[in-house]
C-alpha cells in the first residue's frame, strides 16, 4: 500500500464534500505527483513510492467489489491524485487476463492520464487522451452497458465533458461545482449532482 497523510497535500479541496473514501484503510500519498513540482514517486530516491513495488491481483467479473486496489484506484482519482491512480490500475492491468476488463482498466487509466494533462492545461495531450479512451469506450459499449461496477454511459459523458473543457481546473488544484466523482456501483456523479 501507499502510505502518507492526507492532510499534507495542499490545494487539492474542491468545494463541495468528497464522498466516503472506498478503502479507507490504504492511507494517501504525502504528496499527489504533478510532473515538474515533485520528486517523481518512483525513479527518485525522495519518491513517495520509491522501491515499493507490489504485486497486483487480477480484477475480474465477480470480484471487482472486493478488490482492495481496484477500488482504492477510484479513491485516488475522486481526490486528485491522478498519477497515483494511474500507477494503481496500470498493476492491476498487467495481471488482468480478461481482454474488455483489461480495456476497462485501460479506459480509467487514461482517464486519469487525462486528468492530470488537464490540471497542467496541455489540451492537445487531453485531446489526444479522448480520443483513444472514446474509442475503448465504444467497443466496450458495443458489450456492455456496464462493467466491473462503471456505467459505460457515465464515463462516455465525464470524457466528452473532459474534451469540451466543461471540467474547469484551477491553476494548482481542481476547484470546480462540475467535477465528476467516479464510485463503482453508482452512476457517475458530475454537475448534475453538485451544489450551485
Amino acid at each position: 500500500s501507499i502510505s502518507g497523510s492526507p492532510d499534507s497535500v495542499e490545494e487539492i479541496r474542491p468545494n463541495w464534500p468528497l464522498p466516503a473514501r472506498l478503502v479507507p484503510r490504504l492511507s494517501f500519498p504525502p504528496y499527489r505527483y504533478i510532473p515538474g513540482q515533485a520528486p517523481h514517486p518512483t525513479a527518485n530516491p525522495d519518491g513517495h513510492s520509491f522501491g515499493r513495488g507490489e504485486h497486483a491481483k487480477p480484477l475480474t467479473l465477480t470480484g471487482w467489489n472486493s478488490h482492495e486496489n481496484y477500488l482504492f484506484g477510484f479513491d485516488l482519482f475522486n481526490h486528485g491524485y491522478w498519477w497515483e491512480a494511474h500507477e494503481n490500475w496500470e498493476g492491476i492491468w498487467h495481471a488482468t487476463t480478461d481482454e474488455d476488463l483489461r480495456t476497462l482498466l485501460q479506459i480509467l487509466i487514461q482517464l486519469a492520464a487525462a486528468f492530470l494533462k488537464a490540471h497542467s492545461h496541455q489540451e492537445r495531450g487531453v485531446a489526444a487522451f479522448c480520443a483513444r479512451i472514446t474509442g475503448r469506450l465504444a467497443g466496450l459499449r458495443a458489450r456492455h452497458e456496464s462493467l466491473a461496477g462503471l456505467n459505460l454511459d457515465a464515463l462516455t459523458s465525464i470524457t466528452k465533458q473532459l474534451f469540451e473543457h466543461r471540467i474547469q481546473f484551477g491553476s494548482s488544484a481542481f476547484i470546480a461545482n462540475n467535477f465528476p466523482v467516479l464510485i463503482p456501483g453508482h452512476e457517475a456523479k458530475d454537475e448534475a449532482s453538485r451544489p450551485s
